[in-house]
């Protein structure tokens, strides 16, 4: 077991090395100890710190922090599987229209688009996994494998947004490398995989792209009014 200093948490995998949530290196820690130390505290703190945020943003931010992963196409793929769980849709945007799209004009785009698609094609529904699939699909139900996934990937964002993730980090780990060895898909190794490099230089392109159009159409809109104005 490690202990985070700052946080007061213990977590249970002998291989995570910093903090889920502040990022601080982790201590080895007695079993005696960690019994003295209240798990849910940190858990209490973190929904306090954010109740003010809409669910999404709560759990974007959770998600977000264990997996160390807050690029732009993380984000969007994450809310476009919580949008999918479920048998009636809970809004109609993958992701909620905010400020920072101001940053990230072609992912507004591309969130459009795909909102739309999605209520048209995702109309069935399993109740088993508990998520929508696609209306094209000739099956009474969906593949197996991905229903499979479907569970799993639930389950792993449950035990995130209550923090019972630290308690069986080890096991689920054990679990998706069961499966790959088996060739299936797993919801757990695919998040994980899901840091790379590819999409930190994607997210800086994304932002200069739109800094650089906002600042196109503004000089576009206002320098005619001020040629007028001062007869540039």
């Amino acid at each position: 077991m490690k202990k985070c200093d700052r946080c007061d948490i213990v977590f249970h995998s002998g291989s995570r090395l910093t903090c889920l949530y502040c990022d601080s290196i982790l201590f080895e820690v007695e079993a005696s100890e960690a019994l003295k130390i209240q798990e849910k505290t940190l858990f209490k703190k973190q929904i306090d710190k954010t109740q003010k945020a809409s669910n999404q943003d709560h759990a974007q931010y959770l998600v977000g922090s264990y997996f160390r992963a807050r690029s732009f196409a993380f984000m969007y793929s994450f809310s476009r599987n919580q949008l999918k769980m479920g048998k009636a849709f809970k809004r109609f945007l993958i992701q909620p229209i905010n400020f920072s799209f101001v940053i990230r004009i072609p992912w507004l785009v591309i969130n459009l688009l795909d909102s739309m698609m999605i209520h048209m094609e995702y109309q069935k529904y399993c109740a088993k996994c508990d998520w929508k699939y696609r209306s094209s699909f000739d099956e009474k139900t969906h593949l197996a494998q991905e229903c499979e996934f479907n569970q799993e990937y639930t389950s792993i964002l449950n035990r995130i947004l209550t923090g019972d993730i630290v308690k069986d980090e080890e096991l689920i780990e054990k679990a998706a490398q069961e499966k790959l060895k088996l060739g299936k898909r797993s919801a757990y190794f695919q998040l994980c995989s899901r840091k790379n490099t590819t999409e930190s230089v994607l997210d800086i392109f994304i932002i200069l792209f739109s800094m650089s159009l906002i600042v196109y159409v503004v000089v576009k809109t206002f320098m005619p009014i001020f040629g007028n104005i001062y007869d540039f």
